[in-house]
């Protein structure tokens, strides 16, 4: 990721829209961001990192209504804007958070945005103009979260060496963020989780047990193994349980036996019961049939007379279609009557209808003569319309042509005033452009005036230089005297360290040893005690601060050499001059009349050449209408010729309208006319038509009458005769005609009623053989024996059915509970194996380490980074250091296995880092955060890293390590990384090529300036 530009506005002390451009640093590689405390310069790793994330790079400035800069009108937002680049494509990404503007209670001017910049315009990367999605996308894209980025991108202020001296649990947190451990947290705890839930199985079993017990002892209340059971002993349940199911396995046999007989009485019992109710029964029914036969008997007069109406109905059925055929015949020849009297009737309608006609046709050949009048003189009509419409039109044209010439006159006079007017005007300015030129003054006054412009330049820039000399001379003074007090100061503490540093020497040694530094014999007596305790750090730092006044002391003498030779140049190119501010005054005077002057030139010089123009377009104008007038004078005299030939060819009385309407009335007479003649001829055809219809009509209809009368007579004799065959006359038939539903329905009845009396007179004939000797007996002495005996059963049965269900109970309790025997064996093996992999994830029981699965995932991580780190570290400290992870147990048994010590080299032993002076524990933490960066990257394959920032730390630095950590830093520029570093250290500062210097104004508000060397 490589930022391109940066937008921040209202955020920190940014009071308006501050714009960063990173793509002027980036061919550099390696730039310094200064400015004094508070300016604003971490504020710029924040609004990359909010941009990004939406919080700030530091943990200390993560709410986000603290990013909004104070000093910022209400009405302007706070809003970050980075375009980045990544992979080789462009980016843009906006957070306006929004902020409750004077007067509001709600937050308001929320905006964001995420889009690829392309050729083709701005591409939207989320569906949503919303903060989670484009963190998720964000994410996605550049491959790190927030606490990643921080680690490897942005070193913030005070943060980075958090990972080198905290704690195993702080580093635990440090390392889960980077590197995403609580997955393997996720599954200690799942296998926890597991292991508490197989136990609450274990209990859940136990629980299930004693119920089990329970509801023995309650169903079983008579047997005495089961009662006695106290302790939940699962082998002696078994036990008890096995013997009641032997001894209730004898009473159901028992039972059984009982049981059986009492059925097999029952039995007994019920089938003479049957019997008797059986011959009950039969002689009931045999009574029944002979009452039915005696209704039968008493039935036998009215079927008689219903067979006889079912022989005439039948009779009738075979007259019945005679009787229709001859009424069909009669209404077929009335009907034939009724034809001919109507074909009759429309041959006179159509008779009258032809002399109605041919009264019509004399009218009409007496109106034709008119007609053809009309139509000689619409012939006439139609021979003059052409000539009448050319006169009109070249009537109106020449109407036009004198129009349009007499416009054309008025034109042309008008052109010849304006031509003398502009003749005029051209002569005038040509006068006033020649005064002009006299009067013009030709002396160069923009020389001389430059001229003067630079020696007043050069006079501003002497009284700079005078100005400047005196602060740095003033200066020079000051520092002077500080110089004069380090020099006592440090040769103070010098003196003081070195009597500390005897004293602790001579603590070590004793009376006769040989001094390690001199190789006299030691006496104790006369060696120095440590009165005052001076530190080599305080000492360094006290040098430092002596070199840094040297060094300020010497820059100053340098610039006020460098002020007096410029003094002396400007000297030296200054001109003698009394009075140079009137001169100038005096040219500029001038010269603004020289200009005037030629602007009124100019503009005559534009006047005469106007004039020109108009007064040459006027005289053409003039000519071109004289000829257009000529033009139409003579087309106009040629119209006239025509109209004159035209007129003469028609009457004067006619005109081209009398004309016009004299057709139209003469054209709607004649297609009337011709209409009339149609529709008369048209109707005439239709009539003669329909005569020669009507007459063949009449002859057909008088030909069906004949026809249907035959039929008639034949239908009617066919009827007479079927009647005398069965004897009857038209009344009898009429009576006895019936349905043929009824037919069917008596034919039924009487042989319903015959096969019924014949089947029942034969069935009382069989019963009667049958029951000779069967008498009648009551039942109920039977009813009652069954009843007796049934309860007898029932009791049995009862007996057997509690013995049965007291047996599946013991069976059943014993299978579940050798069942539950098995889970519970199951469950315990599975429990132990959980409960120790639960010991072994958490760090407990045999864990000797006392380390968590999640833990020992980070230790081979912080492996690699500490291994990563020492290859830059032994650089920086010479080869003396080493970082080593430690493997001590914390106190009270703690995690541990995430401290750092440090193998120092030089005296062959291991020590807590913490013990490492301050600029040692910024190369040591340089170099961690740097290893860090890499192992992420090593393990994050899709990332791409082109830019770092590193926030402060440097001025802990001595001069040779400050050397080793540029060096490194030069080391990551040229892997292809764009380096930022925010430093107070002037060495840094000038070994840096580029600065971007954040610049604090007075009213507390910043801004920045980027400065190539």
């Amino acid at each position: 990721m490589k930022p391109i530009t940066l937008k921040m506005t209202a955020f920190g002390p940014y009071k308006t829209c501050e714009e960063i451009h990173f793509d002027t640093l980036h061919q550099y590689g390696l730039f310094a961001i200064t400015g004094k405390t508070g300016a604003g310069k971490t504020t710029i790793f924040d609004a990359i990192c909010f941009a990004l994330y939406g919080s700030a790079s530091g943990e200390d400035r993560n709410d986000q209504t603290m990013l909004r800069s104070d000093f910022a009108d209400d009405t302007i937002p706070t809003r970050v804007e980075l375009v980045f680049e990544l992979r080789g494509k462009q980016y843009r990404i906006v957070r306006q958070p929004g902020h409750i503007k004077a007067g509001q209670k709600t937050v308001t001017g929320k905006e964001f945005l995420f889009v690829e910049m392309t050729a083709d315009g701005e591409v939207p990367l989320t569906k949503r103009a919303i903060v989670s999605e484009i963190d998720a996308k964000i994410i996605e894209l550049i491959g790190l979260s927030k606490a990643q980025f921080s680690q490897i991108v942005m070193l913030p202020q005070g943060e980075f060496r958090k990972l080198l001296t905290s704690d195993s649990k702080n580093k635990e947190a440090i390392l889960q963020q980077l590197f995403t451990t609580e997955r393997f947290d996720l599954v200690a705890q799942h296998v926890k989780e597991r292991c508490q839930q197989l136990n609450k199985e274990r209990e859940g079993f136990e629980v299930q047990l004693q119920q089990q017990v329970k509801t023995l002892k309650k169903n079983l209340p008579h047997s005495e193994a089961i009662q006695q059971l106290e302790a939940l002993n699962i082998f002696r349940i078994e036990r008890a349980l096995q013997q009641e199911v032997q001894f209730l396995q004898a009473l159901q046999q028992q039972a059984e036996q009982q049981y059986e007989d009492a059925v097999a009485e029952e039995q007994k019992i019920n089938e003479q019961l049957q019997q008797q109710r059986q011959q009950n029964a039969e002689l009931q029914a045999q009574q029944q049939r002979k009452e039915k036969y005696e209704q039968y008997e008493q039935q036998l007069t009215q079927i008689a007379t219903l067979k006889q109406q079912l022989k005439m109905a039948q009779q009738a059925q075979q007259i019945k279609p005679f009787v229709t055929h001859k009424t069909r015949a009669e209404e077929a020849h009335k009907m034939a009557q009724q034809h001919v009297q109507m074909a009759m009737q429309k041959q006179a309608e159509q008779q009258q209808y032809q002399k109605e006609l041919q009264t019509q046709e004399q009218k009409i050949n007496t109106r034709k003569a008119a007609y053809e009048q009309i139509e000689k003189r619409l012939l006439q009509y139609q021979q003059w319309l052409p000539i009448m419409e050319k006169i009109t039109a070249q009537q109106q044209l020449l109407q036009t042509q004198q129009q349009q010439l007499q416009a054309m006159i008025v034109q042309r006079d008008e052109a010849k005033k304006q031509y003398e007017h502009y003749t005029e005007a051209l002569q005038q300015a040509q006068q006033q452009l020649a005064q002009l030129e006299e009067q013009e003054d030709h002396t160069n006054y923009e020389l001389s005036l430059r001229d003067l412009e630079q020696q007043q330049k050069l006079i501003n820039q002497q009284q700079q230089c005078r100005q400047q000399l005196k602060e740095v001379t003033e200066q020079i003074a000051q520092v002077t005297i500080v110089k004069q007090q380090m020099t006592a100061h440090v040769a103070q503490v010098k003196q003081r360290f070195l009597h500390y540093e005897a004293a602790q020497i001579a603590n070590h040694l004793h009376d006769g040893d040989e001094c390690p530094v001199c190789g006299h014999t030691v006496n104790i007596a006369l060696m120095p005690l440590a009165q005052d305790v001076v530190s080599i750090t305080e000492y360094e730092e006290a040098q430092a601060q002596y070199e840094a006044i040297h060094h300020k002391l010497t820059t100053l003498q340098v610039k006020q050499d460098q002020l007096n030779e410029q003094l002396a140049e400007y000297q030296q190119s200054i001109e003698v001059a009394e009075d140079i501010e009137s001169d100038i005054a005096y040219v500029t005077q001038q010269l603004a009349q020289q200009e005037t002057h030629k602007g009124l030139k100019k503009q005559q010089q534009q006047k005469i050449t106007q004039c020109q123009t108009a007064w040459q377009a006027q005289q053409a104008n003039y000519q071109n209408l004289m000829i257009k007038a000529q033009q139409l004078e003579g087309e106009k005299q040629t119209i006239e010729g025509q109209l004159t030939v035209y007129q003469q060819q028609v009457p004067s009385h006619v005109t081209l309208t009398s004309i016009q309407t004299e057709l139209q009335q003469g054209e709607a007479q004649l297609q009337q006319w011709h209409q009339e003649v149609k529709a008369f001829n048209e109707q005439k055809e239709r009539v003669e038509q329909a005569s020669i219809r009507a007459e063949e009509n009449v002859k057909h209809q008088q030909q069906v009458q004949d026809m249907t009368a035959t039929q008639y007579d034949v239908a009617k004799q066919e009827l007479q005769q079927m009647l005398q065959k069965h004897n009857l006359s038209i009344t009898a038939y009429e009576q006895a005609l019936t349905s043929e539903e009824d037919i069917k329905a008596w034919q039924t009845t009487i042989t319903t009623f015959d096969e019924a009396r014949s089947f029942l007179a034969k069935q009382i004939a069989e019963a009667d053989q049958q029951l000779q000797g069967v008498t009648y007996a009551p039942i109920e002495p039977i009813e009652m024996a069954l009843q007796n005996q049934q309860q007898v059963k029932s009791s049995c049965y009862e007996q057997l059915h509690h013995v049965k269900q007291a047996v599946n109970l013991c069976e059943q309790s014993l299978l579940d509970l050798q069942a539950v025997h098995k889970e519970m064996a199951h469950i315990e093996t599975k429990y132990q194996a959980a409960k120790h992999l639960d010991d072994m994830l958490r760090g407990q029981g045999d864990n000797t380490k006392k380390l968590s699965f999640e833990r020992y995932v980070q230790m081979y991580y912080f492996d690699q980074i500490i291994e990563a780190a020492n290859l830059r570290l032994q650089h920086l400290a010479n080869q003396q250091y080493r970082l080593l992870r430690s493997d001590k147990l914390a106190r009270h048994n703690a995690q541990s296995g995430l401290t750092i010590d440090v193998y120092d080299v030089y005296t062959d032993q291991i020590r807590d880092v913490k013990t490492l002076s301050g600029g040692e524990k910024f190369n040591a933490s340089l170099s961690l955060a740097l290893g860090m960066a890499d192992v992420i990257q090593q393990f994050k394959g899709n990332i791409q890293i082109d830019m770092m920032f590193i926030d402060e730390g440097f001025g802990s630095l001595d001069d040779a390590s400050l050397t080793k950590a540029i060096d490194t830093l030069i080391e990551l520029q040229q892997s292809g990384r764009t380096i930022g570093v925010i430093s107070h250290v002037e060495e840094l500062k000038n070994a840096m090529p580029a600065i971007l210097q954040v610049q604090k104004n007075a009213e507390g508000s910043s801004t920045t300036q980027i400065i190539i060397k």
